[in-house]
């Protein structure tokens, strides 16, 4: 995770240096790498934190980097009015930006985790092939000589009180083969393809919502600058902070019988919520306050459905949580290029691109509905 965010912070504070089209790809390349931290984050909460919690802890960790969108449409404007104050142009301004704001802020967040974070409850990772869990009425861990890294002990009490060894399991390394076979799965597709929908659009709408309100107050005859729509924009991605976490909160408190499915239902219920209000908004003529009030109803639902999916993964293949986690983020990313398409070929016919967003959502959920989650524990 620490390796992700200096590997991007470096070609993020050249962004400035670039100025032909192959060099913005190529920033484009390293900034999706910082994406990618997601995942890591992701598996190391679910390591540290127990069933009943994951929802909150997962979709909170998750909601402050969604939110990190938001902020931006605060703090790049403020720091490129800051340096044109002190004489530097626009052009020259954005460009030092990139190397003051985010270039600081990453490495400053991949110090504190280097310093402060732990590999694993137990400590350093380099120091768990001498370890094994011990299961008692007070977890414990035992520290062994030798042994080998791929053996796992469990050891229980006998009726005097006194340890006793109960198993031995052998934990094989993930090959390809068993990789795919955990990537196509029903009950994988039952966390991937709902974020494919929530994240997956949440990425296309926050590409597209401020020049909607602009022609949308321009509609309701109200005069609208570009600054203030990106004000009211960024509200959208800032509301993750307390709706992505809500939505894994609640998650949790459906979990207190452990009945998973409860979990599922959630996540597909918030999921087709977010998809109605996509095709209400799609296909009625909102008053530019009524439409800044839906967005935020639909932002409501959308990131709950974001928080409530990555409450459900952790109930999903639990040994090969990396790859589930992974392959759920990726198909959150996958979803905001597919439904950009929807944005790009409407050109500014706004309102069909959302109710088309809408129908595919809506029919991934519903059709997800029949699958499954096997009853079992991830720790």
């Amino acid at each position: 995770m620490v390796g992700c965010l200096i590997v991007g912070a470096i070609p993020t504070a050249l962004a400035g240096l670039v100025y032909n089209y192959p060099g913005l790809m190529a920033i484009r390349f390293f900034v999706g790498i910082l994406g990618g931290t997601f995942v890591p984050c992701q598996v190391w909460t679910t390591v540290f934190y127990d069933d009943n919690v994951i929802g909150r802890v997962n979709a909170f960790a998750a909601g402050w980097g969604n939110a990190g969108g938001g902020v931006t449409f605060f703090v790049m404007p403020a720091v490129v009015a800051g340096l044109m104050q002190t004489g530097y142009t626009v052009h020259t301004s954005w460009r030092v930006a990139f190397a003051i704001c985010p270039f600081v802020i990453i490495v400053f967040t991949a110090g504190l985790i280097l310093v402060f974070g732990h590999d694993t409850p137990n400590g350093p990772w380099r120091k768990q092939n001498n370890m094994i869990q011990v299961s008692t009425q007070n977890s414990i861990a035992v520290q062994l000589s030798e042994i080998p890294p791929n053996v796992e002990m469990v050891l229980s009490k006998n009726d005097d009180g006194k340890l006793a060894e109960t198993n031995i399991s052998t934990n094989n390394s993930t090959d390809w083969k068993t990789a795919l076979k955990v990537i196509f799965t029903f009950q994988t597709a039952l966390v991937a393809l709902p974020y494919l929908c929530s994240f997956g659009s949440e990425l296309a709408v926050e590409g597209m919502i401020s020049s909607f309100y602009v022609q949308q107050a321009k509609i309701s005859e109200q005069l609208w600058s570009q600054q203030k729509a990106g004000n009211w924009a960024a509200m959208f991605g800032l509301l993750n902070i307390v709706t992505r976490p809500a939505g894994g909160y609640i998650a949790d408190l459906l979990y207190r019988n452990e009945n998973v499915q409860l979990k599922k239902y959630w996540m597909l219920f918030t999921g087709l919520v977010m998809s109605i209000f996509f095709l209400w908004i799609g296909l009625t003529q909102l008053h530019i306050a009524g439409l800044v009030g839906a967005m935020a109803v639909l932002a409501v639902f959308m990131d709950a459905a974001n928080g409530a999916v990555f409450a459900v993964v952790p109930h999903i293949h639990v040994h090969y949580q990396g790859i589930v986690a992974g392959l759920t983020g990726a198909c959150g990313s996958l979803g905001g290029i597919l439904f950009n398409l929807a944005f790009r070929y409407n050109g500014t016919n706004y309102h069909k691109a959302l109710w088309q967003i809408g129908i595919v959502c809506s029919t991934i959920n519903i059709l997800l509905v029949w699958i499954k989650i096997p009853s079992s524990k991830h720790k």
